[in-house]
């Protein structure tokens, strides 16, 4: 911007110095400080604005010529469009094409001061509020729509109506006129119960919002290829009210948003521009035309609460006060849900929509030792599903944040296996230097390094079973003793073929043996069960006698007991009448 004012400034052409050369080289160019002439720019790279401009100075007479000032200032002149007003400054020719990067094409002065609320939108409307006083911008013109408040021809005059609804309206200009403004937001939507009835028709909106907590909509209606903004409504909300409540507070913090019934931001795009102005064209703004889906929800928090209202004008649904002074607050999305959120200096809210329930609090972590903050703070919080926000301490601090995963960390996490549990406790100093040593001193056996690492608290290691042979088995199954006898002293030893003979006829004895008592075990078990069953069904008729036997005597005794206070009850009725 400085460049391009700087090459502004300069002057373009300059006579040359007697006896130099027709050419400007590049001495020459440096010594009488002329730069070089510019390539004729192609009329294809302009921006819409130019092009809509040099459209209409085809149509229309040609311009008049800019006055030539003194030396140096005579491309003054072409800084002014004299079709857009004093107020816009084309920049188009201040541009650079050789160059990239951000290239300002107008320059927007209203002359009324420091400006101190912007609302800028896709569909080419752009707000202004300077203190007390709005201006409504088309960018597609550039043309000034509305100047209210700025103290000048074009601002809106008082109301001609007279009666009530003037006086009203009077009121409603004198309350506007002495606040400021604090909140702009733009919306395509509808607008139930506005006035006239042919506003409640879907179009685009603006929402101002001022700090007596009067909020104000203007409604933009095309009539012969131009937008016409009007005023359609306004609320007094309490919650936006900072001058009764905080007269203090010289800069509040408060935001307007304008959701749909989903909980999506209803902001302004192209293809709902499309859409109002389709609507506008057949529609005659009847209130049966309003969809449910189309009814707004207007989102707003201010210092220490957060509301949700019913349209842009209805009533209140829900409300939440906090303790702490809030920064900033939003709807994020976590999963299929829209939360809100309201971010303080030490903590963090997360209340459900639309009830505005708190759901949690998450208590911020924060280091602010040796830190030095600004007046004002400032939150920015990413409106998509990451839920993140990134907070501006000082223009030397920024910091990235999340929602989520709050939860504070005790130490510096570790790699490392860590499980005390199962791993015996760190050894300390004396007694590594008496290990050391004791092995630096002595020759160290397997058994003696078995007591230093297991000690005494070992356990006994697992013994095998016996190996199993056919004498230990055939011993097993006759009960007998499987180790061997020796023969009696003086006896006579047998040949190797009568002791193996003798032998395979014991074992065959044995195992006939054998399989003979384990039938008799089996036979007998089965005799033992069928006799303990005859047993238990015994016990079962007897319990059951007895039970028959106790409930016969019950009923007995029942019967008795209620003869009995029959007749204490007869005797008692006579002994009243005297018998």
């Amino acid at each position: 911007m400085r460049r391009a004012l700087r090459d502004l400034d300069s002057p373009r052409s300059q006579s040359p110095a007697p006896g130099s050369s027709s050419f400007p080289g590049p001495s020459s160019s440096s010594a009488l400080g002329t730069p070089p002439p510019r390539p004729k720019r192609d009329p294809n790279r302009g921006g819409v604005m130019r092009r809509f401009r040099r459209q209409g100075e085809e149509e229309g007479p040609p311009p008049m010529p800019a006055p030539q000032g003194p030396a140096g200032m005579e491309n003054a002149g072409q800084m002014e469009d004299t079709d857009a007003g004093d107020e816009f400054t084309d920049l188009d020719e201040a541009n650079d094409w050789s160059e990239d990067g951000f290239k300002a094409n107008l320059l927007i002065d209203l002359g009324r001061g420091e400006i101190t609320q912007v609302a800028h939108s896709d569909i080419g409307f752009l707000a202004i509020a300077c203190g007390a006083g709005l201006a409504i911008i088309d960018l597609r013109g550039p043309e000034i729509l509305l100047r209210e408040g700025l103290g000048d021809d074009f601002s809106v005059a008082a109301p001609s109506t007279k009666g009530r609804e003037g006086r009203s309206a009077k009121k409603l200009l004198e309350a506007e006129s002495k606040a400021p403004i604090t909140s702009l937001a733009w919306t395509i939507c509808r607008l139930p119960g506005a006035k006239p009835v042919n506003h409640t028709v879907l179009a685009p909106r603006l929402v101002v919002g001022r700090g007596n907590g009067l909020v104000t909509v203007w409604t933009s209606m095309q009539a012969l290829s131009m937008w016409l903004p009007e005023r359609t409504g306004a609320i007094k909300v309490d919650e936006l009210d900072y001058e009764s409540s905080r007269p203090s507070q010289l800069s509040p913090r408060c935001s307007l948003q304008v959701l749909d019934v989903a909980g999506n931001s209803a902001v302004a795009v192209p293809v709902e521009l499309q859409r109002a102005i389709r609507e506008q064209s057949r529609s005659l703004g009847r209130e049966e035309d309003a969809l449910l889906s189309d009814v707004p929800l207007l989102f707003g928090w201010s210092d220490h609460s957060l509301f949700i209202r019913s349209g842009l004008l209805g009533p209140r649904i829900a409300k939440a006060d906090t303790t702490e002074a809030i920064l900033r607050a939003a709807l994020v999305e976590r999963g299929t849900e829209k939360l809100a959120v309201a971010v303080s200096k030490t903590s963090i809210r997360v209340y459900s929509t639309p009830g505005l329930e708190l759901v949690q609090r998450i208590q911020r972590h924060g280091h602010d030792f040796g830190e030095q903050t600004t007046s004002q703070q400032s939150v920015s919080i990413d409106r998509g599903p990451s839920g993140v926000f990134l907070e501006v301490l000082s223009s030397l601090d920024a910091r990235l944040w999340t929602f989520f995963a709050q939860a504070p960390r005790p130490m510096t996490p570790s790699l490392l296996l860590h499980a005390p549990k199962a791993m015996p406790a760190h050894p300390g100093a004396g007694a590594v230097s008496a290990v050391a040593s004791w092995f630096s001193t002595k020759a160290a056996t397997t058994s003696s390094l078995d007591d230093v690492f297991a000690g005494p608290h070992r356990p006994e290691a697992p013994r095998l079973p016996p190996m199993k042979t056919k004498e230990t088995f055939v011993a097993d199954l006759a009960g007998e003793d499987p180790s061997p006898k020796s023969p009696a002293s003086g006896s006579t030893p047998l040949s190797p073929s009568v002791d193996g003979r003798a032998r395979g006829a014991a074992a065959r004895h044995h195992a006939t043996a054998a399989t003979v008592a384990q039938t008799q075990g089996t036979r007998d078990q089965m005799g033992w069960n069928l006799d303990l069953a005859r047993r238990r069904g015994e016990a079962m008729a007897g319990l059951e006698n007895s039970l028959a036997s106790l409930e016969k005597s019950t009923s007995d005794w029942v019967k008795e007991s209620k003869s009995a206070l029959i007749k204490s009850a007869a005797k008692d009725k006579l002994s009243k009448f005297g018998f």
